[in-house]
């Protein structure tokens, strides 16, 4: 009977195989669907930038495109790191590859910042790192990212409130993201401590308890998480970067203190807006805050053009690759 069973257990493997690439190629056609889709619909946008680019200083384009592979860079130092905290090594091509994937199909996905943590996961896995830490050290950098929008939105925001420069609806922006940060800090005490919903997550997904005790065992290097803390940080800086770099290249005069407010209300924007990582929302909403900073509404959405050309547009092109 042991090489019919044998013979059985490898054909149910071989067919798992099978239907999980037939999965993948249905998925992967729906993602180019959509994303032919999404680049049809977006196209005016797309001819804003080409036309913004043409009066641009090329000099200074040319440093806000190094500033965006210093940015996807930071990204692949960051997974890095998280997986470090979790006492694995991935490489600096496999954390590239993760960080531009995941950030080309999170624009496709609803709340696609979030869900886009689950993809992608084969050629990690492929180097002996389990599925399980995959997705551990994939939400400890989600949320570490979160956490460092919190702490230089927070000064950012009280500076601008005494001067005058930022809005109650801004405020309730960055409240939403402070109490979704809460709320996922509310989350990890309760299931660390195996009570009400760490119950429920067990009930249907039972790898949670795998989760738990890592944590229990002392799992997480917390010093190293500090490190990808300080990562996410200088992922900040160089956002606020592009939004200085993307108005001097126009020919426009700006503050620090508007190129800072500006960049944390349109990361806000993107961290709460549940599709297409805050398309519209973002453009929107940090063309309106640059205007209360005394620029006119052409300025306003100059820049806004060519930020987003550096921040949004050049990393989901280099995913696309």
């Amino acid at each position: 009977m042991k090489p019919v069973t044998v013979h059985i257990n490898k054909t149910v493997a071989v067919l798992s195989e099978q239907r999980k690439t037939v999965l993948q190629f249905l998925l992967s056609a729906l993602f180019i669907g959509v994303g032919i889709w999404f680049f049809y619909h977006e196209r005016s946008e797309l001819s804003k930038v080409t036309a913004e680019l043409s009066g641009a200083i090329s000099l200074l384009v040319g440093a806000g495109i190094a500033v965006t592979l210093m940015y996807i860079f930071t990204h692949s130092f960051m997974y890095r790191s998280a997986f470090a905290a979790l006492d694995e090594k991935i490489t600096f091509k496999a954390g590239l590859n993760l960080f531009l994937k995941r950030n080309f199909i999170s624009v496709f996905l609803p709340a696609g910042g979030v869900s886009s943590l689950a993809f992608f996961t084969d050629e990690i896995e492929k180097s002996g790192i389990s599925k399980t830490k995959i997705h551990f050290a994939s939400s400890l950098y989600g949320f570490v990212g979160i956490v460092s929008v919190v702490i230089i939105a927070i000064p950012v925001f009280v500076y601008g409130f005494v001067t005058r420069n930022v809005s109650g609806d801004e405020w309730i922006a960055l409240l939403t993201v402070v109490l979704l940060l809460a709320v996922l800090y509310l989350l990890f005490r309760n299931i660390t401590g195996k009570g009400y919903v760490y119950k429920l997550l067990k009930k249907y997904f039972p790898t949670i308890e795998v989760y738990v005790s890592d944590i229990d065992n002392g799992l997480i290097k917390w010093k190293r998480l500090l490190g990808c803390l300080a990562y996410s940080l200088l992922i900040e800086v160089w956002g606020i970067l592009h939004l200085y770099i993307a108005a001097r290249a126009l020919g426009v005069n700006i503050s620090l203190l508007a190129c800072a407010s500006g960049y944390i209300i349109a990361v806000v924007f993107m961290v709460i807006s549940p599709f297409m990582r805050g398309l519209g929302a973002v453009e929107f909403s940090l063309g309106f805050v640059l205007t209360r900073f005394g620029f006119t509404m052409v300025e306003a959405i100059s820049i806004t053009t060519l930020y987003r050309f550096f921040e949004f547009w050049l990393p989901l092109l280099a995913g696309l690759l």
